[in-house]
């Protein structure tokens, strides 16, 4: 890591940090001198905005991926539009729900700015990403080590398997899981991605704990081997497949009858039947009126009662575990459009990178996106968007690696 810190590293590093709630040290709802941690990382993200536009004004609104982005304040101004509409909300309060997604999302132009002006490399980008991911998982096992006796984290504990589970925001581990991977396959710094690839899995089996959060690390760790072009494809694949399955079956072998439930769709599943509810009360909602089904049924602010009772979240029912049908509820086809639109992007440069350098995080990313779409949807609502930006940035910096690979090619001939 050494190198790893100047001022432009540092504000990256904070702005991370902060995205995670300072490893869950600090809880969206805490006060510092009468200002809420929110209000601060929605201050900081504004600042690193600013902040990078008056150092490089000069085409600082574009990119690749800037029409995706401005395309997100008109679904805000649109849902805002709606929940005034149809239940009578604050159109202010239903533009200020959604800030958290706007201010995150545009996040995307300073980090490509950084990109443009050689101060974010590839090599920088993951740099950074490897140094908060250690920190961030040491602490959660940390916590898991001293237990509920000594609890320090301000995220909520629950007990499964007679021990706490922890269940935090993996977007960083995720991209750090599937790089690791990668370059393992690659035979790159073999014992640093080995030792990150152990850590991450440590947190999945025995902090998080989660079926659908081992389900998603079989697929990208499955997708990343499948699609890289590695000697002994076959032998590694089954050794990683064995060792996962063999550890998630020590870990968690009391749950087998709930895990299947949940992959067949047993009714029986409390989750499953909130989620059938849920989902049959939001195709009701739209169903009054076809202007619903074009704009969404808006986003509701979930301090007001009245928005709760009118949107079902009174009843349990929370568009962040519906996947595409509370997105769909929220912004209707008008955003379901969106979402294909961004999806289809990054595809296109996900299988071009693939095919120009052999890189297949993105492609393998998107899958997984597209498998729990139904389920998983939860980047439009707070800031766990900067994993999509993150995404966006990630495919700007191979691109301009193959570029720059290209140009010192030219020149030597």
């Amino acid at each position: 890591m050494t190198g790893i810190i100047n001022k432009d590293r540092l504000l990256i590093i904070i702005l991370l940090v902060m995205m995670h709630k300072c490893f869950d040290l600090f809880a969206m709802t805490d006060n510092f001198f009468g200002i809420q941690y929110s209000d601060i990382l929605f201050l900081y993200s504004t600042f690193f905005i600013v902040y990078y536009y008056m150092k490089y004004p000069k085409h600082y609104f574009s990119g690749r991926f800037s029409k995706i982005i401005f395309l997100i304040p008109i679904l805000i101004i649109l849902s805002a539009l709606m929940a005034k509409l149809f239940y009578n909300q604050n159109f202010i309060l239903g533009i200020l729900t959604q800030r958290a997604w706007l201010i995150t999302m545009f996040l995307y132009f300073p980090f490509r700015a950084l990109i443009v002006k050689g101060k974010l490399t590839l090599d920088i980008f993951w740099k950074i990403l490897y140094l908060v991911v250690g920190i961030e998982a040491s602490i959660y096992l940390m916590q898991y080590i001293v237990g509920a006796d000594h609890y320090f984290l301000k995220v909520p504990y629950t007990y499964r398997y007679e021990s706490i589970r922890i269940v935090a925001d993996m977007a960083f581990m995720h991209l750090i899981l599937m790089h690791a991977v990668s370059e393992i396959l690659k035979k790159v710094n073999l014992k640093k991605n080995i030792f990150f690839l152990v850590l991450i899995l440590m947190y999945v089996f025995l902090v998080n704990k989660g079926r659908g959060e081992v389900i998603i690390c079989l697929i990208l760790i499955a997708g990343i081997i499948l699609l890289n072009k590695a000697s002994h494809l076959y032998k590694t694949a089954i050794i990683v497949a064995a060792l996962l399955l063999g550890f998630n079956f020590i870990m968690q072998s009391t749950a087998v009858g709930e895990f299947t439930s949940i992959l067949l769709g047993d009714s029986k599943d409390p989750t499953y039947d909130v989620r059938e509810r849920s989902q049959e009360f939001y195709i009701e909602k739209l169903n009054a009126n076809p202007l619903a089904w074009i704009y969404g049924y808006g986003m509701q602010n979930t301090t007001l009662v009245s928005s709760q009772e009118e949107t079902g979240i009174n009843q349990g029912y929370l568009i962040t575990d519906n996947g595409i049908y509370g997105f769909l509820f929220s912004y209707g086809i008008f955003g379901l459009v969106w979402y294909i639109y961004s999806l289809s992007a990054q595809l296109r440069d996900g299988w071009i990178l693939f095919k120009k350098k052999r890189e297949s995080i993105v492609i393998v990313k998107i899958l997984k996106d597209i498998i729990f779409f139904a389920t998983n949807i939860g980047f439009f609502y707070s800031y766990q968007s900067l994993y999509s930006v993150l995404f966006f940035i990630l495919i700007e910096l191979f691109s301009k690696d193959i570029k720059s690979a290209r140009s010192i090619s030219e020149g030597q001939r």
